[in-house]
C-alpha cells in the first residue's frame, strides 16, 4: 500500500473537479458542458421510463451498445460503454501500460493522460504545440512521428484538443496510425469533442488494428451528469479490456438515457445546430469588442491574459460566472447560448478593461 500512496504523490493535477461548488448557481463556462441541456420534454419521457423493478435490476448495456452501434453504422462487438470516457482510458493503461512504456502526448492536452501515465509508472514524452501566427495553435505532427519513429506502447491525440482546439486533419491522422501500426505502437484517438468537430476515423476502427476512439456523452449530447462515455476498437481490444471492467460498472439510468438518446436523431441535429449558431455568435461578439481569442475547433475559446489567473477566475466568479484557467497566460471559456455570450461580454470588460 505504501508504494501505491508513493505512486500517487507524484500525480500532478491542475483542477479540484467542482469538489465543493455549487456549480448550478453560477454560468458555467469552465467545463465545457452543454450550458442549456437537452430538451426538458426529452428528459421527462426518459425518466418515465424508469420505475422501482427497473433501479433495482443489475443493469445490462446490451440495448445501449445497439443503439449506439446502429448510430455509427458499427458492429455491437466494436463498441462497448464505460462510466465515463475517462474511465475508459484508465482501463486502456491498466491493460497496456507498465512501468517505464513510452506514452508519447501532445502538451498541453486532457490531464488524466498524465495523471494514468504517472500512476503506472510509464515514460511520459510530451510533444509542446506550435503556434501557427497568433491565434492557433497548431498539432506537431512532424515532432510528433519522430517520438513514434523511437518507439513507444502508447500514442495519445485527443483531437479536437483540450484545451488548445487544435486538430489533426484525417489525412494526417491515417498517415499516423499506419506509422504507428508497423512501429506497433496502440493509438487513442480521444474524440470527446466530436459534433463541435465533424470529422472522425470512428470506422477506422475495423481497418487498423492499434486503434481505439473514444466518445462521451458529456460534451454536445448534454449528459455530463450521468457519466456516459463508450470505446471503439476491434474485439481483441475490446476483449482485452473487458476483463479488467467492473460487473455492471454503468448505471441503469445512464443507459437509457444513452439508448433513447441514440435513437433521436432530430435532438441530436438540433444540438449540432444550436453550437454552430452560438458559437458563431461568440466570435462575433468578441471581435465587435477587439476582445483577442484563439481559433478552436471545440465548444470552447482560449482568450490571452496578462493578469493574474486567479484573480480574475476569482472576478469572475464574484459576477456569477465559472471559467477556466488550466493553461498560462489563458482564460478558457465554453460557448453558451446568446444571453450567457452577452453576459460574458459585459463581466469581461468590467474586469479587464480597467
Amino acid at each position: 500500500m505504501k508504494q501505491l500512496k508513493d505512486t500517487y504523490r507524484h500525480v500532478i493535477r491542475t483542477a479540484d473537479y467542482f469538489s465543493d461548488l455549487n456549480r448550478t448557481k453560477y454560468i458555467r463556462m469552465d467545463g465545457n458542458e452543454s450550458i442549456d441541456g437537452l430538451p426538458e420534454e426529452f428528459v421527462r419521457d426518459v425518466l418515465s421510463e424508469i420505475d422501482s423493478n427497473y433501479l433495482a435490476t443489475y443493469p445490462s448495456q446490451k440495448q445501449c451498445t445497439e443503439a449506439i452501434a446502429d448510430r455509427l453504422n458499427l458492429p455491437k462487438e466494436n463498441i462497448f460503454v464505460t462510466n465515463g470516457s475517462d474511465r475508459a482510458i484508465k482501463m486502456v493503461f491498466e491493460v497496456y501500460v507498465g512501468k517505464d512504456d513510452r506514452v508519447i502526448m501532445t502538451n498541453p492536452t486532457f490531464e488524466m493522460y498524465g495523471v494514468y501515465a504517472t500512476m503506472y509508472g510509464a515514460k511520459t514524452v510530451l510533444v509542446d504545440y506550435e503556434m501557427n501566427g497568433e491565434r492557433e495553435f497548431e498539432f506537431p505532427f512532424d515532432k510528433y512521428m519522430e517520438e513514434i519513429r523511437q518507439g513507444a506502447k502508447l500514442a495519445v491525440i485527443v483531437n479536437p484538443d483540450n484545451p488548445t482546439g487544435s486538430i489533426v486533419e484525417p489525412e494526417k491522422l491515417i498517415q499516423l496510425l499506419e506509422y504507428a501500426e508497423k512501429k506497433d505502437t496502440l493509438v487513442i484517438v480521444d474524440e470527446a469533442y466530436y459534433g463541435f468537430y465533424d470529422e472522425s476515423v470512428i470506422r477506422e476502427i475495423l481497418q487498423y488494428n492499434n486503434l481505439i476512439v473514444l466518445r462521451t456523452f458529456s460534451k454536445i449530447m448534454g449528459l455530463a451528469g450521468v457519466r456516459l462515455g463508450f470505446l471503439a476498437a476491434n474485439e481483441e481490444i475490446l476483449h482485452d479490456v473487458k476483463r479488467v471492467a467492473a460487473p455492471a460498472a454503468v448505471s441503469t439510468i445512464s443507459l437509457k438515457f444513452g439508448e433513447k438518446l441514440m435513437k433521436r436523431s432530430d435532438i441530436l441535429d438540433q444540438l449540432f445546430s444550436n453550437y454552430k449558431r452560438e458559437k458563431e455568435y461568440l466570435e462575433r461578439r468578441l471581435s465587435e469588442n477587439n476582445i483577442i481569442y484563439i481559433n478552436s475547433h471545440a465548444n470552447f475559446l482560449l482568450i490571452p491574459c496578462d493578469k493574474e489567473l486567479k484573480e480574475v477566475y476569482e472576478a469572475f466568479k464574484e459576477n456569477g460566472i465559472l471559467i477556466a484557467c488550466k493553461i498560462n497566460k489563458y482564460i478558457r471559456i465554453n460557448i453558451g447560448n446568446e444571453q450567457v455570450t452577452d453576459e460574458f461580454i459585459r463581466v469581461y470588460k468590467r474586469i479587464m478593461f480597467i
